[in-house]
């Protein structure tokens, strides 16, 4: 498998200079995002933020701007909660092996892995969906793997593996790397695969039921109202940054409960919108809060859901701040209640 890596091996840029700062932000930033986009973007990351001091230290605005693309912000607010731990708690020195990896915010067990094997050469399995599906397919579970036993017994053949190499960072990576190109969910590439004669799955013709899909959580269906704070003396309606909840670091309108709009004295206008967050099946609607007057603060009843001071904007200027889709798909409703593509006016 190694030798396989070695001639097959993408070219990703935090696998040229593979240091601890590099490693975890390229890994991270590579989960859930293609590998050609994470490798385009973590350049330009480090070439602004280029050690962990200057990531803990990065303002929100800017760390936004260079994760935009990307997806699943909290990913970036993991970074820069575990880079304010670094160079605070412990003064700028990087943890040595997993475990101590896994002390640092955000950083879950398979980034852990993969920074200390990659670059402190630590003899410990880093485990995604990739090494699950090689590891199930090796060992031709084709069930239970999502049970505890299950998952003990790819544990223990990754972690076997492992312990049994001299490059433990790099053969992390190969198997990995297996998973993404040849041994992938549909249509693996046997015929290719450095391991195929160690394969139980492939042996038995059972390599496309290993692993079976992984059991999904049920649907939530949630109700919500997008709050519009507005002054109609100036034509202009309220932003605030979102501090718990759905969307949670994003600026937007405050997101409630049909009850609490109602409570407000929120004048719903026509027309609905879907959208799904995760296994959240969201319906929402786009209430109106007429607030002319000195409202400095959101009332009491949103509780901590948004920063307690508004910034005020026109239609227009709330627009361009939007940073969530489904903020977009409110807004789209106020223009359309506005009567115009370019002004408030009700």
């Amino acid at each position: 498998m190694l030798a396989w890596y070695d001639r097959a091996r993408k070219p990703l840029p935090w696998r040229d200079h593979p240091t601890p700062y590099r490693v975890w932000v390229g890994e991270v930033m590579s989960q859930q995002t293609a590998l050609s986009i994470a490798a385009r973007r973590f350049t330009e990351l480090v070439s602004a933020l280029p050690d962990v001091g200057a990531l803990a230290a990065c303002e929100e605005p800017l760390l936004r701007r260079l994760w935009a693309g990307l997806g699943y912000y909290a990913r970036a607010r993991n970074l820069s909660r575990g880079a304010a731990f670094i160079a605070g708690e412990l003064c700028g020195r990087f943890p040595r092996d997993a475990a101590g990896w896994r002390q640092v915010p955000g950083c879950g067990p398979y980034t852990a892995a993969v920074i200390a094997s990659v670059c402190f050469g630590e003899r410990v399995a880093s485990v995604d969906g990739n090494a699950v599906r090689v590891g199930s397919r090796l060992l031709a579970l084709e069930d239970g793997v999502w049970t505890a036993g299950g998952r003990g017994a790819i544990d223990g053949l990754l972690g076997t593996m492992v312990e049994r190499v001299e490059r433990p960072g790099d053969l992390n990576q190969a198997i990995m790397e297996l998973g993404q190109e040849l041994c992938t969910v549909r249509a693996p590439r046997c015929d290719e695969c450095p391991v195929a004669f160690a394969c139980a799955a492939r042996r038995k013709g059972v390599v496309d039921l290993c692993p079976p899909p992984k059991p999904r959580p049920s649907a939530v269906d949630v109700e919500l109202a997008a709050l519009v704070f507005w002054r109609a003396a100036t034509g202009r309606l309220a932003l605030a940054r979102r501090t718990r909840g759905f969307l949670a670091g994003t600026v937007g309108f405050p997101l409630v409960s049909p009850r609490t709009a109602k409570k407000l004295g929120a004048r719903v206008l026509d027309g609905c919108f879907k959208h799904s967050i995760t296994r959240h099946r969201l319906t929402c609607s786009v209430a109106l809060v007429p607030c002319d007057g000195a409202m400095k603060t959101f009332p009491a009843s949103l509780g901590d859901l948004v920063e307690p001071k508004p910034s005020w904007f026109t239609l227009n200027q709330a627009a361009a701040r939007l940073e969530a889709s489904l903020d977009r798909k409110a807004m789209a409703i106020l223009r359309e209640a506005s009567g115009t593509k370019a002004e408030w006016d009700f």
